[in-house]
C-alpha cells in the first residue's frame, strides 16, 4: 500500500477514537432533590 493511503487509514482511526471517548465522557447527571429550611422571617417579606 501506498503511505498516503496508509497514512490516511491512521488519521481516520485516530479521530473515530476521538471521537468515540469524547461521546462517552458526556453523561448527563441525575438530579438530586435538596430540601432546605427556610425560617419565618424571610417568608413575612
Amino acid at each position: 500500500m501506498p503511505r498516503s493511503i496508509v497514512a490516511l487509514i491512521v488519521v481516520l482511526v485516530v479521530v473515530v477514537a476521538l471521537l468515540f471517548g469524547l461521546s462517552r465522557l458526556s453523561h448527563e447527571k441525575p438530579l438530586k432533590h435538596v430540601e432546605k429550611a427556610v425560617p419565618l422571617a424571610n417568608l413575612q417579606k
